[in-house]
């Protein structure tokens, strides 16, 4: 049985739990939107358990919510760090194959990512990390490359072994 499966059953059984025993669910769920603190990539599970827990609800224990622009605060929040970090994903991955004219994509790829490490605490950009430092790496080499056989192509010519046709 898959996380998601598990989750929605204990879900159920706990809002179950919550009908049978009279207690006031809306207690329970502004105690579970108070649980998730901080919004962080980590925060999906507490969210969705959060909203799980007040879409269960009926009208009027929902209106007794006192806290639930809390919880569509974080779920804004956390969507928003999804997509910062899914965004600079995509965009290191768009780099392709490093040659000289990638320097401009490889920047801005740097730029996205330096922007969202601080988002990823659950390591969704370690891949993209390789593969940034690899194509910043590479774009490294054929720059020196190109460098050195300019100055050797002037020292040929300043020597007078070369020459325009």
């Amino acid at each position: 049985m898959d996380m998601k499966k598990k989750f929605l059953i204990i879900l159920q059984i706990c809002v179950l739990l919550l009908t049978l025993t009279g207690c006031q669910p809306e207690k329970k769920v502004v105690e579970a939107i108070n649980g998730i603190g901080n919004v962080t990539l980590g925060s999906l599970e507490m969210i969705e358990y959060a909203e799980a827990l007040y879409n269960a609800l009926d009208i009027a224990d929902k209106v007794k919510v006192t806290n639930k622009n809390t919880l569509d605060r974080a779920r804004t929040e956390y969507n928003r760090q999804d997509a910062v970090i899914t965004e600079a994903a995509k965009l290191v991955s768009d780099i392709g194959e490093v040659t000289l004219g990638s320097a401009k994509t490889i920047k801005t790829a740097r730029e996205a990512f330096d922007a969202a490490i601080e988002y990823d605490v659950v390591g969704r950009l370690t891949a993209s990390e390789k593969t940034l430092k690899a194509a910043e790496e590479k774009l490294a080499t054929l720059e020196k490359e190109t460098k050195d056989l300019l100055v050797k192509a002037q020292e040929l010519c300043d020597k007078g072994k070369y020459q325009e046709a």
